[in-house]
């Protein structure tokens, strides 16, 4: 036995559970929320291209990158950060913030690596469970959270589309919520399925940085614009100590030259992307007209993925999925499918239909 002593925060921390790909050749994996298309040929060319230069470090910062978001997005380079995929910048973010003895808020259930990143700061965790739906933020749950901690919070966390159960918050709930969050707490906003979001009223992070210093919004390249394999993410707001904190902790040269060539490609060709995430938006709504026809309760879907929930419905639902060759992501607390191509989603449908 090692004489080594791992620090009790690590020992204590969840590890992460991938999605299962499933064995066989009618093998279908929906348990990743992986966008279902093949990537644009422009975007690997990119990629390819760069593997010449293999032999050089790529850019520290990805400043192209940076500089490329910025522009398409109305933000200053320096309010930009890069990474390798938004779940190294979650953990960025909270260990510029957060240390040992503090508290950080998160809504439970949601994406399951914060408890990870958390973990891995020596904070201390108050989870705030959703609402009686078990599927939305309660944000003035939350709130009530943050002011039983008082000082020794340093962060909170929110998650819209929330994964894996699929509701967006409200812009309105952000604004008031942002209101009454003390100016010193970090507000970590995940946005990581922000394009798939098609309610009117759903907040777009984005838009609320110059009214709240104190907020971050967090996005990613590997859904909606395909590049899951490659791993980048980014992160902004407009506290310039906040975000200098963030760059200063993050990996040198965190992303590849082939991932930041692949991103700035795939900034290039947004109305294919757009294109495609129509058509993944279609195929959810068209599934869950179906399932909620067939008297499945389903909360709204915002995301690339729906909920199943109830915990006595994961055994029979990931059974029947199962029996189809069909891997999904079961929780203790449901299920999450990821939207597939036309002929996944029927066979997705005609499995739970056998229910």
């Amino acid at each position: 036995m090692s004489a080594v002593k791992v620090l009790d925060n690590v020992k204590q921390m969840p590890a992460y559970i991938p999605g299962k790909s499933g064995s066989g050749e009618n093998a279908l994996k929906l348990s990743s929320n992986e966008n279902p298309f093949d990537p644009l040929p422009e975007v690997v060319s990119a990629a390819r291209r760069a593997l010449e230069e293999v032999n050089r470090y790529p850019q520290m910062y990805a400043d192209d990158l940076c500089q490329a978001l910025g522009e398409r997005y109305d933000l200053g380079t320096d309010s930009v950060v890069v990474g390798n995929g938004s779940v190294a910048l979650l953990n960025h973010a909270l260990t510029a913030v957060a240390g040992a003895g503090d508290l950080v808020v998160e809504p439970w259930r949601s994406f399951e690596a914060y408890p990870i990143v958390i973990g891995t700061t020596q904070a201390k965790i108050i989870n705030v469970p959703l609402t009686e739906s078990g599927a939305e933020h309660d944000l003035r749950g939350m709130l009530e959270a943050i002011q039983r901690g008082g000082e020794r919070v340093k962060a909170v966390m929110l998650c819209s589309p929330n994964n894996p159960t699929g509701p967006a918050l409200g812009e309105g709930a952000v604004r008031e919520f942002l209101d009454q969050v003390p100016p010193e707490v970090v507000v970590i906003l995940d946005e990581a399925y922000i394009e798939f979001v098609t309610s009117p009223e759903a907040v777009d992070g984005l838009k609320l940085l110059a009214d709240y210093p104190n907020l971050v919004v967090s996005r990613t390249f590997s859904k909606a614009y395909q590049l899951a394999g490659l791993r980048v993410g980014w992160i902004a707001g407009v506290d310039p100590e906040l975000i200098g904190a963030i760059r200063k902790v993050s990996t040198p040269f965190g992303v590849n030259v082939a991932a930041a060539a692949a991103a700035r490609e795939a900034l290039r060709h947004e109305a294919e992307v757009s294109r495609q995430v129509t058509s993944i938006v279609d195929e959810r709504e068209r599934v869950l007209a179906t399932l909620r026809g067939n008297g499945w309760k389903i909360p709204d879907a915002q995301g690339n993925f729906y909920w199943i929930g109830g915990a006595d419905l994961v055994s029979p639902v990931t059974s029947a999925l199962a029996a189809a060759q069909i891997t999904a992501r079961p929780f203790p607390e449901g299920v999450r499918i990821t939207v597939g191509l036309p002929a996944d989603n029927d066979r997705v449908l005609a499995a739970l239909t056998a229910l």
